[in-house]
Formats: structure tokens, C-alpha cells, sequence
């Protein structure tokens, strides 16, 4: 019976060991009942006991013990500081702790504790670790010191550098395990007002780092924790109890504040799931503060968490930067869900037209409020432009571009007409003029911060016709003078008015005559660099006959010969790079290798061909290069190289004003540093295996500089010609008359292999696309992806046919230049799997939404994929059945698992786990089905689907058998229950093998069930029991080590499957398994031999998988009756259990371990291949090359990647041959 708190006090003061009567009744007094019913009589001896051992010189103790195997109790008791406990658990969660339990109580200051002035902390926290090793000295040490470090820089007031540390060190364990798993499904808060605070009582499924995401939100919030319970259930839900005070340790009463701490903890939730895309975890979550501050109805309304999408854009937005956080915050929380709907609601990018309809809605009652209306709605246009380009990945910054130059031609149109009008009204006509852009506004490149360069030119002098005349130049001055006033925008501000580059600059008149403009030009005032600027002149609004006039002028003078004095824009280009550029550093558009010199180097060619070539004068820098191959004036290679240069270059300059907050500081981050963390990731660059974000942007930042610079200097300053300006991959490719010598080298280059069917599939895929010149600057990104594909011409083909379904495949190749990982994702699945490229091929208009970076960085939880399953079984255009629709929903989520695996060095163990998950929830949602068919025709009684075999392990392949078994109830026994259970169990196995275009879900094997495939197909629990307990064969126990319950009635099932394992394990059936075993492995190893298989089998040769399974299940049979802890039916859980209850040794283990990840990462590839269960390496070269080559092996210097992985293979299928020989040897 257990103790009351009384009755517990009155044991300590009975048996003291030491301690004051008076420090007993202190404890008493300060700590609640909860402490005293939660705690025995000995732990609470002993945190007193450690109360009053601490000193000014150790003012907290930090202890840690085993509580069984990866678990171990972690004991903290010190003083008492705002956010210890957020702390405290962000740091356990960085070093990869699971906390499974939490009982934390704090107390005021005490007299008796005079060491502990904010009074103190008693704090146990039960952790778990996979693969946490309770002798390894190293751990305990560190995790001590780890908090003993964190205690230590609270008592010195370093309270924010621990902050600070603390999501740095967050960030970078989930950029490590591809972000915070499975998050995104609701919390349930609840909050009471209590004598001695404010409970708060938060449910739901259990995400990692949970706790840390609770506290850390009522840390930020001001609120200090009294008291936390936690539990986490067998189900993976978890419950947390707290009691929060506010300052002066008061209750909190105010509904508004109650409000604000049920918001906080869903907003923070949210904001972690985006902290592995932001190195400043601190400036979001202040960031989130102020949100629910200051939006606390709107942010109480959407963590009511009816709309699942916006509070995802909320903590991205967080999480992007101070700069779109801002305009955020500035818009307000209404008119951010207002945009956020609106965007979900486009389905093409909106147009000049679209814009000028909405600014004809604006009320418009007098000028002021007109003006008002339309800085508005610019703000909000340019917020929703960077929002599509933030919340929709595959956005390209040309299309970000064109949505900015639309809004900007819309505002000004609109804004100048209406002052055209309302001036026209008072003072009469005036004479024709015309409106133009310049700059990057003119070349259609705008971008995060980009101004508005604009010109007005009129027809010239004379008045307007009305009573009350002016001037032409003075009514258009007015006017130009009035769109600063319409358009006018704060600091920083995109699409601020820039009038700089019209005639004499700041000190010449707002709007120019045509006249005075060309006097000016043919004059020596005009500077070279002002002329140059001309090459960029692009009609927005006005009159065509006068813009016929302005561009024939402008021809003239900017396309003479010679037209600017090229010495004096590089001693310019030299200038600016001493004035605007830092030593140490580098400035992407000022630098050498930056956009500026590549602009220079563009512009130079269009002004010196300009005259014979009229086609290179183009305004866009992406079309004057295509004009510039055209024409002659670039070769290939060289246009290759600078049109993926510019590519980059814009981008890199785009994403450095977002980290920057658009400061016009565009200097490169020096790495390493959280700020060039945060670029490579705002970029979208993601870790692909050992290779970091950060690295990637590093290579491809040398690689742009190397070919800009070097193609400058070699043009205009005399260098050496680089090496690359020599070869074009595409020349030849391109060229249909070119023989297979000619295209040889291109094609080695490209890592082909078989060069007469490449170079045909190459002058396939580019017969579909229209924009030949993007094809061939795409080579370059396959150049460095193909050289080591394991298929590089079946990539082609396939690439080929996946651009023949899309409606757009020039789109796909622009976006793909923008957009690279795009097209890493597709090469990655058209070299590993025939079957998911065929689906992706089919599918290839919806793939750019499925592979979205927040799909790929983390798992999803079985609430989610249940979610999905459902709604593709509600939408009829996935096929005709139910099983079709299944099969689509499967093979899209196979996509995605696939490339977690092949691009995202997801390990092994969590592939296997995810398709295993996705397996339970095609299971669960197939028998609802068939229940439902059933119950259609009488009442169907509960059924429990138990899965054995790699299932049951949670350890599936991507084209494994699933091994299965149905049990009922007893009550189910004869009559109508029996049949209803055989009907619904036949109706289950239909589905699940029906064959459709999707292929079928499952191969389902039954022959598990007792008496095989002579049993009946749905047996009770009282059946099965007194089977397995008096007929079952040896093997048929072993089998059952790995059984599992996965849907229908789970009851039965948990209860079936340990009283099955109990009798496995049981020491009478000892030997019957053990002979059973050895029986079943030399069969199966003389059918090898017979087959001349014995040494290619991978999973059931001597040296194969089968090995590793049989020794880990022998020791499971022979010690689970005294250490049930170790049944488990995953084979590598399995194994480091029995590793660390001493019963395999570290370097057996080690050995174990390395074989089996190695050999069932070869049977992944096999079965990913084609979707067929396959266990055999090929005996084909080419396909063993392709398997080396899919493996991530390499040629090396006189050796090939067939040769290293064999080498490798050989070595783990011998150490598995002497395993295999000790243990049967028995």
C-alpha cells in the first residue's frame, strides 16, 4: 500500500541518518504533496541529503543512475533560475537523449538554505538513448559536464549565452537527422487557475525534443515552472502536467494570458519543425514572443489547428530572417492569413493586368487616401511575392522577378494615369510622353530590395491646352514629383522610386523633353557609364511613336562605333572594387568573379556587336546571352558557363539581401559561420551524406568566381584564355551532323558509357525542347551529376520521356537551372529504380509538389500518413478501386522514402522503419475497407492483424513479402463470428494482391498461421495459444520472436504475441527450437549448393543476412525467459540489446552490425531496382557495375568499383561464414 506524504515525513524523522528534525519539516512545508507521493522516503533522504552538501563553491549537484537497459535516471538539484529547465532540456535533446519521465519541483528562497538565495530545484528525468552504453565512462562524463557547465554559466549570469548556444547546437543535431521527426499534428492544451498557480496539462503524440519545445515557450513568455509530471505512454503519447506562476510567483487569472500561454506552446511546436533551415533559432523565437503578443486572437484562432498550413508558414516566416519577419509583422496577423489564402488560391502567377484590376478596387475618394490605399497594397504584393518564392521552393527567382516587374508596371501605370487625369482636368493636354525602366527594373531582374529605376521622357517644349496652363516639363514634373509621393517607401524598402539615371543625375529635372535628353547624350556630359546604362532602357507606359524615337536615339548613340570607351569602365570596374569590397572577403556583386564584372563583360559584347548584331540588344541579361550565342559572339562552352554563373549569382545576391534584411552590404559570410549556415540554407542547399550545405555553396561560390573572372580578364584584360573556354558538352550533341568521334569526348566527359546510344538519346531528349541554348547550359549540372551515376544513359532515356509528359518542358529545364536539387532528385531515381521512375514518369506534372524540402527532411508519423491515405482513397482521379488508390498513395510516398534514402543519407534503420510505417497505415486502412465491405452484409467482429517475418521487426524492404496472421476473439469461435472473420480476411488478402496499373500493394504470405496452409484462416486466441504450446514446430516459435501486432484489435494481439514468445523462450522448448533452427539452415544452404549459389545469396547464404538473424534469435530463445527485454523483432535492436546486457561482446557485435547494414543495404538496391524481391547478386557485369556504382562506390586509381565492392562484400560474407559455422556447430 502506498505511503501518504505524512506517513512518508513521519519514516524520515524516524530514521533521520543525519539530518535535523527541522530540515525534514522545512521540506515538508516547501515541497508539495505531488514531491512527496511522487518520490520514496529514500530518494527523498537523499535529495535533502544533497540540499544541504551544497556550498557556495558547488551550489548544485548533478547525479546519474542506471535504470535498466538505455534508460538511466538523471538527478538535479541546485538553485532555482528563469528558463534552467528549458535549458536543461534543449541540451539533452542536442546530445540525442529521449527524456521518457519528468518529475521537476522548485521552492522559494529558504532560511534553512541560505546557499540557494532564488531558492532551489529537485529534478529527475528519466533518459534513453538507443545504443546508449550505461559502462561507457565517456558518456556519463560528458552529459555531466554538459549540465554541470549549464548550472555553472546560470549562476554566473550567462543565462542568454546558453540560449544562444543551446539552438545553435539543436539546429545542428537536426540538420544531422534531417529535422525534428514527424511533427505537425495537434497538441491539446488545457489551463486552470489553482491556490498555488496556474496548471497547464499538455496531450498529444510525442515528437523529439517535446519538453524543451513546452518550457522554452513559458520561458520566453516570462512564466516560471513549479512543477512538471510527465509521462510518455506505450502508444507514443505523452502527458504533461505543469504549474507555472507569473512574477512574485502568482497564479496567473487573466484569460488573455492564459490565452497567450496555450498559443505560445502550439506556435513554438511549429517553429521548431522549421529550425533546421535557420541558424538564429534565438531572433525566431523572440520573434514568436512579440507574435503572440501582439496577434494573440488571430495566432488563438489558428492554434485551434483547423488550418494546418498556416501555422507551418508562420514558423517558416519566422525562421527566414528579420527582413520578411518584419513586413510580416507590419502587414499584421489578418492580412498574413489573407495573403497566405490568396496565394493558395493562384493558380497562375498574376499579371500586369491582374494587378491594375486590383488597384482600380482601391477606394479612391480623395489623393491622399488613394495614395494611402496603394503604398498598401504595394507593401502587401511585395510581401506575397517574397512569401511564394519562401513557401514554394520550386519558385524560380525569374519567376519572383516577373511578379515583382508586373506589380511595378501596374503601380506605375496606375498611379500616373490617375495623376495624367487629375492634372489634365486643372490645367488642359499636354504633349505626348512615354515612361521607361532601366537597370535591373528595365532588364525584368528584379529582386529582395531592388529599386525601381525609371525615366519620363516627354515630346517637348510648349504647354498644356487648359485655362490654367503649364509647362510640358512642368506638368510632367508635377506629375514624376507626385509617383515619389504615391509610391513612396521607407529605408530599405522594395520597390523604392530610383530617377538618378536620367540627365544630370540628381541635380536635372524630374522629367526630360526628348530633345534635351538627346542633347544631352550627344554632349560630353554624358558619361560612359550613363550610356552604357541605355543598353537596359525598356518601354513601360506611354506614347509608341515618341518610344520609336527614344529607342532609334538610343541605338544610336549607345550601338555607335566606338561606341563607349571600354579603358574607362574597367578603370570604373577597378575603382568600385577598391571602394565597395573588403579585404578578407567577398563581395558577390562588386568582387572580381561578381555579377557586376559578369554584367560588364555582357554589356562590353552587346555594345561592341550591337551594331552589326541588333539582335544582342537586349534589356535581360539571360536573353543577351542567349542573343550572344546566337549570333556568334559566344561560343558554346563560354555561353554554357556564364548562363549558370548569372544563374547563381543572381540568387546568391538575392538570398544575401534576405539574410542581410536588404542592407546593401553583399559581402559573402565568411564559413564557418552561422550566417553562411543560414545562406546555404536559404538557398536551398541540404547535407547529401558527408558533404554539408555549406560545403556545396563553397564550391559552386569558386566555381562561379573562377568562370566569370576568368572569361573577363581573358576578353577585356589580356589573360591567359581558361582551360573550359576550349570545350562545349552540348556543341556536338546539339549538332545532327556530327559523327560519334566528334562527340566522343562530351560524352566522356559525361561519365557515358555506351557512346552510340547516348549520343542518340542526347539528340532525343533535345529534338523536345524548343530552348535548345537552356538544354545546353544544363549539360553543366549533369556533367557533374552523370560522372559517377550507376546508369547515366538509361537517365537520359527516361529524362527524355519525363519531359515529353510535361505540358512545358523548356519550364522544367529554366526551373531546373534555379532550381538544381530538382534535378538531383529526378537523376537520383532515374539511375536506382525502373519502378518509381516509371510512376514518376507517369506522374511528372505533380513530382515538383511531392518532393518539396519540408516532405523529404523528416518521417512522417502514422497520424499523417493515415491522413494522406484517406484522402487519396476520397480522390477518384488515383484510380479506379480502392486498392489502385492505395497503390498510388504508396508508390508516391515509396518516391519519397526512396529519395530520403538515396539523396539524404537517411540510415538504414530508419528507411526500413518508415516503409514499415507505411505498411501498418496501407494494412489499417485496407482492413477498414474490407470490414466495412463486410459489415455491408452482416455485423463483422473485432479481428487483429498480426504481422511476423521483416514486418513484424518493423524492418521492411521496398519489395519484401509481408508475412501475416489473423486472430480473433474467443467469443468469435463457430457460428456466424467464424465466417464473418474468414470473410473479412479473405476480402483483406484480395486487396491487398489485387494487380492495377499502380501494381499490386503486397505479396501476403499466410503460411505463418498454425498448420500452415491446412489451418483455417482466422484462428482464436485460445487456438493458437494451446497450439504453440503443444504442436507448434521449433521453427514456428522462432518465427514468433518477430511477431507484431498492426491493426484491428490490437488487445488480442499484444496478448497473443507474449504469451506465444513466453513459450518460445521458455527453457523446455530450448532444444526443439535450436535443432528446429539448425534443421532449417542446412536445407536451405543444400538448396544453395545445389543452385551453385552458396556464395552470391546475400540473405541466405553462410555468409548472408540470415546468419546475423539466426545467431541474434538463438541468444533471444536461450536468455529471453530470464531477460524478456531482449525480444524484440528488429534484428539490429535486437543486437544492441544483447550487446549491452554483456551477452555479445563489443567487437562480435561491431562485426554483426557492419555485415548486416552492409548487406541489407545491397538487398535495398536490388529490391529498389525493380520492386522485386530479389536476394542474389547479379551475374551480369553491367548490372554488378550498376549495383557497385549504386552502393556509392568509386573506380580508383587501378582498381574499378566492381573490385572494391566485391573486395568488401567477400570480407563481410566471411566473417558471417565463421559465425555461421560457431553457431551451428552447437
Amino acid at each position: 500500500m502506498a505511503l501518504n506524504p505524512v506517513q512518508k515525513k513521519t519514516l524520515l524523522l524516524g530514521n533521520a541518518g543525519g539530518l535535523s528534525i527541522q530540515a525534514i519539516e522545512a521540506h515538508f512545508n516547501y515541497l508539495d504533496a505531488d514531491y512527496w507521493n511522487e518520490f520514496s522516503v529514500e530518494e527523498i533522504r537523499e535529495h535533502l541529503s544533497a540540499l544541504y552538501d551544497l556550498s557556495p563553491a558547488a551550489p548544485f549537484m548533478v547525479r546519474i543512475d542506471e535504470h535498466g537497459l538505455e534508460t538511466f535516471g538523471l538527478t538535479l538539484i541546485g538553485g532555482n533560475h528563469p528558463g534552467f529547465l528549458a535549458a536543461v532540456s534543449g541540451f539533452i535533446a542536442s546530445l540525442g537523449y529521449d527524456i521518457r519521465s519528468a518529475k521537476a519541483f522548485s521552492f522559494p528562497p529558504r532560511p534553512d538554505l541560505t546557499v540557494l538565495p532564488r531558492g532551489g530545484i529537485v529534478d529527475f528525468l528519466l533518459l534513453h538513448r538507443e545504443g546508449f552504453a550505461q559502462t561507457h565512462s565517456d558518456d556519463w562524463t560528458r552529459l555531466t559536464m554538459e549540465l554541470e557547465g549549464v548550472f555553472r554559466r546560470f549562476e554566473s549570469g550567462d543565462a542568454q549565452g546558453v540560449k544562444l548556444e543551446l539552438y545553435r547546437r539543436i539546429g545542428e543535431r537536426l540538420e544531422l537527422r534531417q529535422g525534428f521527426k514527424s511533427r505537425g499534428f495537434p497538441l491539446e492544451i488545457e489551463t486552470h487557475v489553482l491556490n498555488t498557480g496556474t496548471s497547464i496539462t499538455v496531450r498529444g503524440v510525442d515528437r523529439e525534443a517535446m519538453l524543451f519545445c513546452i518550457s522554452a515557450a513559458l520561458s520566453l513568455q516570462g512564466w516560471s515552472i513549479e512543477k512538471l509530471l510527465t509521462r510518455l505512454h506505450e502508444d507514443g503519447s505523452f502527458e504533461d502536467r505543469l504549474v507555472v506562476t507569473g512574477p512574485g510567483r502568482v497564479p496567473l487569472r487573466d484569460a488573455k494570458e492564459l490565452k497567450k500561454i496555450r498559443v505560445g506552446i502550439a506556435l513554438m511546436e511549429r517553429l521548431l519543425e522549421e529550425l533546421p533551415s535557420s541558424t538564429n533559432l534565438q531572433a525566431a523565437a523572440e520573434g514568436l514572443q512579440k507574435l503572440v503578443d501582439d496577434w494573440l486572437e488571430e495566432t488563438a484562432a489558428l492554434s485551434n489547428f483547423g488550418n494546418l498550413d498556416v501555422l507551418p508558414a508562420l514558423a517558416r516566416v519566422l525562421t527566414a530572417g528579420p527582413h520578411l519577419w518584419q513586413m510580416v509583422e507590419n502587414a499584421g496577423p489578418q492580412a498574413f492569413r489573407r495573403m497566405l489564402i490568396e496565394l493558395s488560391g493562384e493558380t497562375t502567377r498574376p499579371t500586369h493586368t491582374d494587378f491594375l484590376s486590383a488597384l482600380d478596387q482601391l477606394p479612391q475618394e480623395d489623393r491622399e487616401t488613394l495614395f494611402t490605399a496603394v503604398r498598401d497594397f504595394r507593401r502587401t504584393e511585395v510581401v506575397k511575392a517574397e512569401l511564394d518564392l519562401l513557401l514554394t521552393p520550386t519558385r524560380d527567382l525569374n519567376d519572383f522577378s516577373a511578379r515583382l516587374s508586373s506589380l511595378a508596371i501596374a503601380l506605375l501605370e496606375f498611379s500616373f494615369e490617375h495623376l495624367r487625369v487629375d492634372m489634365e482636368a486643372h490645367h488642359g493636354k499636354p504633349c505626348a510622353s512615354a515612361l521607361f525602366a532601366l537597370g535591373k527594373f528595365g532588364g525584368e531582374e528584379l529582386g529582395a530590395g531592388s529599386d525601381l529605376e525609371i525615366l519620363l521622357v516627354y515630346e517637348g517644349a510648349g504647354e498644356t491646352d487648359g485655362n490654367d496652363p503649364l509647362s510640358h516639363g512642368e506638368f510632367y514634373g508635377r506629375i514624376v514629383k507626385n509617383l515619389q509621393r504615391a509610391l513612396r517607401t521607407e529605408p530599405g524598402e522594395t520597390l523604392s522610386l530610383d530617377l538618378r539615371l536620367r540627365p544630370h543625375g540628381e541635380s536635372g529635372p524630374l522629367a526630360v523633353s526628348f530633345s534635351a535628353w538627346t542633347d544631352y547624350f550627344d554632349s560630353d556630359s554624358a558619361l560612359d557609364y550613363e550610356k552604357q546604362a541605355l543598353i537596359r532602357l525598356r518601354f513601360l507606359h506611354g506614347d509608341e511613336e515618341l518610344t520609336e524615337k527614344v529607342f532609334k536615339f538610343r541605338d544610336e548613340v549607345t550601338y555607335s562605333n566606338p561606341p563607349v570607351s571600354i579603358v574607362h569602365t574597367l578603370e570604373l570596374h577597378a575603382q568600385q572594387i577598391r571602394l565597395k569590397t573588403q579585404a578578407g572577403s567577398w563581395n558577390a556583386k562588386f568582387s572580381t568573379g561578381g555579377m557586376a564584372e559578369l554584367e560588364y563583360a555582357v554589356q562590353f559584347l552587346q555594345l561592341l556587336r550591337g551594331s552589326e548584331h541588333p539582335l544582342v540588344r537586349q534589356a535581360n541579361l539571360e536573353r543577351a546571352l542567349e542573343a550572344l550565342l546566337e549570333t556568334g559572339v559566344l561560343t558554346l562552352a563560354e555561353f554554357e558557363h556564364l548562363y549558370a554563373a548569372q544563374i547563381f549569382l543572381r540568387r546568391l545576391i538575392n538570398a544575401l539581401r534576405l539574410v542581410r534584411g536588404l542592407a546593401g552590404d553583399l559581402h559573402c559570410p565568411v564559413p564557418p559561420s552561422p550566417e553562411f549556415s543560414f545562406l546555404a540554407k536559404r538557398l536551398g542547399y541540404v547535407r547529401q551524406g558527408d558533404v554539408t550545405a555549406e560545403t556545396q555553396l563553397e564550391r559552386d561560390i569558386r566555381q562561379a568566381r573562377r568562370v566569370v573572372n576568368g572569361f573577363f580578364s581573358h576578353r577585356f584584360q589580356g589573360g591567359e584564355r581558361p582551360d573550359w573556354l576550349y570545350e562545349s558538352l552540348s556543341e556536338t550533341l546539339m549538332d545532327p551532323e556530327a559523327t560519334l568521334e566528334e562527340a566522343t569526348p562530351a560524352l566522356m566527359r559525361l561519365g557515358m558509357r555506351d557512346h552510340f546510344r547516348a549520343l542518340t538519346l542526347f539528340r532525343s531528349l533535345f529534338a523536345g525542347l524548343t530552348e535548345k541554348r537552356l538544354a545546353a547550359a544544363c549539360l553543366l549540372f549533369f556533367e557533374r551529376r552523370f560522372r559517377f551515376n550507376p546508369d547515366p544513359e538509361g537517365v537520359v532515356q527516361k529524362l527524355t520521356r519525363y519531359l515529353e509528359n510535361l505540358d512545358h518542358p523548356d519550364l522544367f529545364i529554366r526551373q531546373s537551372l534555379h532550381y538544381p536539387v530538382l534535378l538531383d532528385h529526378l537523376l537520383a531515381l532515374f539511375a536506382n529504380s525502373e519502378s518509381l521512375s516509371e510512376f514518376t514518369i507517369r506522374e511528372a506534372g505533380r513530382f515538383k509538389a511531392w518532393v518539396q524540402p519540408e516532405m523529404l527532411e523528416r518521417s512522417r508519423m502514422p497520424e499523417e500518413l493515415r491522413h494522406l491515405a484517406v484522402a487519396s482513397l476520397l480522390d477518384s482521379n488515383l484510380g479506379e478501386t480502392p486498392s489502385e488508390r492505395l497503390g498510388h498513395f504508396r508508390n508516391r510516398e515509396y518516391l519519397v522514402i526512396a529519395l530520403r534514402d538515396l539523396r539524404m543519407d537517411v540510415p538504414l534503420r530508419e528507411i526500413t522503419h518508415e516503409i514499415s510505417c507505411l505498411s501498418d497505415v496501407l494494412l489499417q486502412e485496407a482492413l477498414d475497407i474490407a470490414i466495412a465491405d463486410i459489415a455491408a452484409h452482416g455485423q463483422a467482429p473485432p479481428l487483429c492483424v498480426l504481422a511476423l517475418g521483416k514486418l513484424g521487426g518493423s524492418e521492411l524492404n521496398y519489395s519484401s513479402d509481408i508475412d501475416l496472421v489473423f486472430v480473433a476473439q474467443d467469443s468469435v469461435n463457430g457460428g456466424d463470428g467464424r465466417e464473418q472473420c474468414e470473410k473479412v480476411g479473405r476480402r483483406l488478402i484480395d486487396l491487398l494482391t489485387e494487380s492495377n496499373r499502380e501494381g499490386r500493394l503486397f505479396r501476403v504470405d499466410m503460411n505463418l498461421r498454425p498448420w500452415g496452409t491446412q489451418g483455417p484462416l482466422v484462428g482464436t486466441y485460445s487456438q493458437y495459444r494451446d497450439y504453440f504450446s503443444t504442436t507448434a514446430d521449433g521453427w514456428e516459435l522462432q518465427a514468433w520472436l518477430k511477431a507484431r501486432p498492426v491493426c484491428g484489435d490490437l488487445e488480442t494481439g499484444i496478448r497473443l504475441v507474449r504469451e506465444v514468445q513466453r513459450i518460445a523462450c521458455a527453457p523446455e522448448n530450448l532444444a526443439k527450437v535450436e535443432e528446429s533452427m539448425r534443421k532449417v539452415r542446412l536445407m536451405g544452404l543444400d538448396k544453395l549448393h545445389q543452385q551453385s549459389l552458396l556464395t552470391s545469396e546475400i540473405k541466405l547464404g553462410p555468409g548472408g543476412i540470415r546468419t546475423v538473424e539466426f545467431y541474434v534469435q538463438s541468444l533471444q530463445i536461450r536468455h529471453g525467459a530470464e531477460m524478456p527485454e531482449l525480444i524484440t523483432g528488429n534484428t539490429l535492436e535486437a543486437l544492441g540489446r544483447l550487446n549491452r546486457s554483456g551477452l555479445v561482446p563489443s567487437e562480435r557485435f561491431r562485426l554483426l552490425n557492419e555485415a548486416y547494414v552492409f548487406l541489407r543495404r545491397v538487398e535495398h538496391r536490388l529490391q529498389l531496382k525493380n520492386m522485386q524481391q530479389r536476394h542474389a547478386l547479379p551475374s551480369n557485369p553491367f548490372d554488378l557495375e550498376q549495383l557497385a556504382r549504386q552502393m556509392g562506390f568509386e573506380d580508383r586509381v587501378g582498381i574499378s568499383a566492381v573490385a572494391v565492392f566485391q573486395e568488401r562484400y567477400r570480407r563481410h560474407m566471411l566473417s558471417l561464414q565463421s559465425v555461421s559455422a560457431e553457431l551451428f556447430s552447437h
